[in-house]
C-alpha cells in the first residue's frame, strides 16, 4: 500500500478511487506543516486540494486526475471542459497564491489537437499559465501539468527525471514563497504582583531594619523605606525581561 512507502518525517493525504483501477490522488505532505485538505466532487475528473499554512501567506495546491477517453470511466470533453471551469471560476479567487497539477490526458504539447486547444484557449481566459513543455508520458506527449496564475510570483521551476518505473516520468517542481518581514522585538519588563504570598512578604516586612531598628533621621529613614521595600518586592516578585 502507499502508506507503507510513506517515507520518514511525512504524512499520505489520499483520495482513492473507490471502484476500479487507476485513478486516485495523494500527497505527501511533511509533518511539521499545517494543512488542511479538501475532495472536489466531479463526475469527469478526480480533484483533492491542499491548503498549508506558511509563516506570512497560504498555498494551496490542487491536484487533478482526468481518465484518458479510451477509459471506461471518460466523459464527454465538453463535459470535463464545463465541469473544470466551474472549479476554475472558484479556486482562481483564492486570495493567496495556488498552483493547480495533475495529469490532464490533453496532448498540450499538440498545436492540432482540438482538446488541447480548447483546454488552453480555458487557461487563457482565466489568465493562468501552463508551465510544462517537454514530454511527460512515454508515447511523447505532454499530459503532466503546473499551472499558476499568470501574474503568480511563485516563479515555478519545472524539472524532469529521464527515467521513471510508469509510463509517466516524475514531474519536479520548486516554487518562491514570500517569508514574512522581520519581526521587531521591543524589551518589556513585568513583575508577578499577584503571584506575592502576603504572608511571608508581610512578614519579611516586620523583621526587616526599617521595623526592627529604624533609623532616627527623617532622610535615613526614608531611604530605610525605599530599599527595603526594592529588595523585598525583587525577592518575591523579581523583574522579568
Amino acid at each position: 500500500e502507499l502508506i507503507d512507502l510513506t517515507p520518514p518525517s511525512y504524512e499520505l493525504v489520499s483520495c482513492p478511487r473507490l471502484n476500479g483501477g487507476g485513478g486516485g490522488l495523494a500527497f505527501l505532505v511533511r509533518q511539521h506543516l499545517s494543512y488542511s485538505f479538501d475532495q472536489i466532487q466531479s463526475c469527469s475528473f478526480e480533484a483533492m486540494s491542499v491548503t498549508i499554512k506558511l509563516p506570512a501567506s497560504q498555498l494551496s495546491i490542487l491536484n487533478v486526475y482526468r481518465p484518458p477517453d479510451s477509459s471506461s470511466y471518460s466523459q464527454p470533453y465538453n463535459t470535463f471542459i464545463s465541469e473544470f471551469h466551474s472549479l476554475l471560476t472558484s479556486f482562481a479567487t483564492t486570495p493567496h497564491p495556488f498552483i493547480i497539477t495533475g495529469d490532464f490526458n490533453i496532448h498540450v504539447d499538440d498545436p492540432t489537437d482540438s482538446h488541447a486547444i480548447t483546454f488552453k484557449s480555458l487557461l487563457t481566459d482565466a489568465n493562468l499559465t501552463q508551465h510544462v513543455h517537454f514530454h511527460t508520458h512515454e508515447h511523447n506527449h505532454t499530459l503532466d501539468l503546473v499551472i499558476t496564475p499568470s501574474d503568480s510570483t511563485l516563479q515555478p521551476r519545472i524539472e524532469c527525471l529521464s527515467w521513471s518505473p510508469s509510463d509517466h516520468l516524475p514531474v519536479f517542481t520548486t516554487v518562491s514563497i514570500q517569508t514574512s518581514t522581520p519581526t521587531s522585538y521591543t524589551s518589556r519588563s513585568f513583575r508577578k504582583l499577584a503571584d506575592i504570598d502576603i504572608t511571608h512578604f508581610t512578614d519579611d516586612i516586620a523583621h526587616s531594619d526599617l521595623i526592627c531598628n529604624p533609623p532616627s533621621h527623617l532622610h535615613d529613614l526614608v531611604d530605610s523605606y525605599n530599599s527595603t521595600l526594592s529588595c523585598l518586592l525583587d525577592k518575591h516578585a523579581p523583574l522579568i525581561t
